[in-house]
């Protein structure tokens, strides 16, 4: 404890919980006078905080104040206290004062001056009276807990609270409430439970702010019509159970109805409930068991909104009351009888469905109305059914609210929708659009007969100039609804699309829309069904600048151009039904990352998958065989990718972020000499030489970074020879790396 207290004083915050103390802890009074020697002045700072909960504590010292002004918090709970002493209001700063839990019999009314107090808990303890002047100065006081005392009665002084919002009076033996209780404007939450209240004044119907009244197993002999606050619409909650209430006052309830979410009233002796219940359509909880009912309303049945009806403990004999859920009861009771007139067909559950459908779309079109008004200011419209299902009660989007209302949109997202009749067309070309960044249209429900806009995949640059990303992913589509762009027609995003993401559909092949993106460096074709790359289609021209390729859970049998794409980073072509990876992969100059788990019986053993990317390159790198080439028709088709397109089609050399490494750098990096026309060997260029040096400096620095990785579970010795070695390679990579630069400059 000595410790902790020595560090308090410069965290502010003392905690000792629990820790059997028989008497306060006088040391953290007056701080600067029980400094040890070694302890700072400067550093010392007043308690904040302090927590002595579940002690043994019977005395507050009457120097308590020396904790200083700054104390907020005071926890004192589950102590041995007889009292609440007045030495406690030189506390001035408190804001949370707990004395609950104790042997309190008194309480000074000096605590009254507290005007920071926003929270008193003095519940469970042996109070019979509260002085007067106690609820002077609480001026602040937002929660009063007195509950579990011998209280018989609350002083006039209590309305002085104005800003109480809680105020828990339950478990005493309190008779009656002042009429000064009508003055706390401000009070949300009351609880009178297990007192011995025969009624409630009138002034109590000006509590226009009450939320949620509590009054079970009192003694209230009459339905408090005149008294509850109905003209203010708040009440959610009252809890009237267990006092001796034979009818419910129909005039009364109805001032209830647009509010009122949950009413108890078990073991009230009621012989009838009214049938103007059964037009509260907010109401979700009604219970009503161990009563002298012999009939309930059949109208309960067609409340929108009641998920929990008790009805059993009662004389009903014409209905069978022993259902297993409230879903049940409910069936049940529609079976019964016709809805109350005065709920509104489009309110009843279980009514027209016609009614029910039309309803469900207009409050669908309200939210996405909401979604849209707030997208002008955010400049991002996301539509998720998952997140508000409302929208999933869309069949369509109102394309021209989209369009009268955005502007300027950055991100469109829809998701979790379902969308029968797909992307309506007349959402693109759209003003707005021309700023957009990212569109998404994922989980849809979209499929083959939803083909997307052909706007979307072949118009003009200038309609989606800005379009970088690009996700249309678990629709499940078929190639039939992607458009393909014939003649000289390109994708109105080609200039600036940067990723794509076409997984979870249905695709047999690669769209045609994607093989004239020449900018792209993220493609996922992910969870498809394709079944393989051909020769002929012509990625390394198209996808020049291919940096992630996922091509994982498809069909794959071969991979095509994919092996001679010169800027792929990562590839992943796992779960697919390949046999053979080409070992001219292992050559391209910046691939990273390999994975290719899960196929049949490939030519690579479990064990070399197993141990990650670098092991499968160098796998397939020792098998290039000698000599090898890359064939002329990769070759022309990089020079091809250097060539203009057509007037309409984006230049590549307008598109920006190319990974790092070239075709031009790939090659000679990865052979160690030019051949002549005669096939003799001869020597490389300086430059060339220093660039096939720094790709196998790059190389072998791999290797060493993989050792080092695998080697945490050798000894020392072997670790640090492991870091040494990959600490003079990167040195000789970076002295190669500036070598060629200054040769670059020369």
């Amino acid at each position: 404890m000595h410790k902790l207290i020595r560090q308090s004083r410069t965290s502010g915050v003392l905690n000792l919980p629990g820790r059997g103390l028989k008497v306060f802890p006088f040391a953290i009074v007056n701080p600067f006078e029980n400094l040890e020697e070694d302890e700072n002045v400067q550093s010392v700072v007043m308690l904040e905080r302090l927590n002595l909960a579940d002690n043994e504590i019977d005395e507050i010292p009457e120097d308590v104040g020396g904790i200083g002004p700054v104390l907020t918090h005071f926890l004192l709970r589950g102590n041995s206290l007889v009292q609440a002493p007045r030495q406690l209001a030189e506390l001035v700063g408190l804001k949370l004062l707990d004395m609950s839990r104790n042997q309190i019999r008194e309480v000074d009314e000096a605590l009254g001056t507290l005007n920071s107090l926003t929270e008193l808990n003095l519940s469970h303890n042996s109070i019979a009276e509260l002085p007067a002047g106690l609820f002077s100065g609480l001026s602040s006081l937002l929660t009063l807990n007195v509950a579990k005392n011998s209280l018989t009665e609350l002083p006039a002084a209590i309305g002085s609270l104005r800003v109480c919002r809680v105020l828990v009076l339950s478990d005493n033996q309190i008779t009656a409430l002042p009429d000064s209780t009508g003055d706390l404007a401000m009070l949300q939450i009351l609880s009178l439970s297990r007192n011995r209240i025969v009624s409630l004044p009138a002034r109590f119907a000006a509590l226009g702010a009450l939320r949620e009244f509590e009054a079970d197993s009192n003694r209230i002999e009459a339905w408090p019509a005149g008294s509850l606050p109905t003209q203010h619409g708040v009440l959610e909650k009252l809890n009237l159970g267990g006092n001796p209430i034979p009818r419910l006052d129909e005039a009364g309830l109805l001032g209830l109805r647009p509010s009122l979410r949950e009413l108890y009233l078990t073991r009230c002796k009621l012989s009838e409930v009214p049938e103007v219940l059964g037009t509260f359509s907010a109401l979700q909880v009604l219970h009503l068991n161990d009563n002298e009912l012999t009939d309930v309303p059949e109208a309960l049945g067609y409340l929108p909104k009641l998920t929990s009806l008790l009805i059993r403990g009662n004389r009903i004999r014409r209905k069978r009351t022993d259902f297993p859920t409230t879903v049940k009861l409910l069936d049940y009771l529609r079976s019964r009888g016709p809805p109350h007139p005065d709920l509104p067909p489009d309110q009843r559950a279980g009514g027209d469905p016609a009614a029910e459908e039309e309803s469900g779309v207009a409050a669908a079109v309200d939210e996405l109305y909401k979604q849209v008004f707030a997208a002008k200011s955010y400049r991002k419209l996301v539509l998720r059914g998952d997140e508000e299902p409302l929208l999933k009660q869309l069949t369509e989007l109102p394309v021209a609210m989209i369009k009268d209302n955005l502007s300027r949109l950055d991100d469109l997202a829809l998701s979790h929708l379902a969308l029968p009749l797909g992307v309506p067309p007349g959402l693109f070309p759209a003003p707005a659009l021309k700023s957009l960044r990212m569109l998404e249209v994922s989980k849809c429900a979209l499929g083959q007969d939803s083909p997307l806009p052909r706007d979307l995949f072949c118009g003009p640059v200038t309609q989606l100039p800005s379009l970088r990303i690009l996700r249309i992913r678990g629709n499940r589509l078929t190639d039939l609804a992607f458009p393909a762009p014939t003649g000289d027609e390109h994708p109105p995003f080609a200039r600036s699309i940067v990723t794509v993401d076409l997984s979870g559909n249905a695709l047999v092949e690669v769209p045609a829309f994607l093989l004239r993106c020449p900018g792209v460096e993220e493609v996922d074709l992910s969870d498809n069904r394709i079944t393989g790359l051909s020769e002929d289609l012509p990625l390394v021209r198209a996808w020049s600048k291919m940096a992630s390729l996922n091509l994982s859970s498809n069909k794959l049998t071969s991979l095509g151009q994919v092996p001679h794409m010169q800027s792929l980073v990562t590839l992943n072509i796992e779960n697919n039904e390949l046999r053979r990876v080409p070992p001219e992969v292992s050559l391209l100059p910046s691939i990273r990352h390999i994975l290719l788990g899960q196929n049949p019986r490939t030519h690579i053993k479990a064990h070399v998958i197993d141990r990650g990317s670098q092991a499968i390159l160098r796998f397939l790198r020792d098998r290039v065989p000698a000599g090898y080439e890359a064939p002329a028709w990769v070759l022309a088709s990089q020079e091809a990718a250097s060539a203009p397109l057509p007037p309409n089609a984006p230049a590549p050399g307008e598109l920006g972020g190319a990974v790092a490494g070239t075709a031009a750098a790939g090659a000679a990096a990865d052979e160690e000499q030019d051949r002549s026309p005669t096939g003799e060997a001869t020597p490389l260029s300086p430059s060339s030489a220093l660039q096939a040096q720094l790709a196998k400096a790059e190389r072998e620095l791999a290797d060493l970074e993989l050792k080092l990785e695998q080697s945490h579970t050798k000894s020392a010795a072997v670790k640090h020879a492991a870091k040494k070695a990959v600490q003079v390679k990167r040195a000789e990579k970076i002295r190669l790396a500036r070598k060629l630069k200054d040769q670059g400059q020369g």
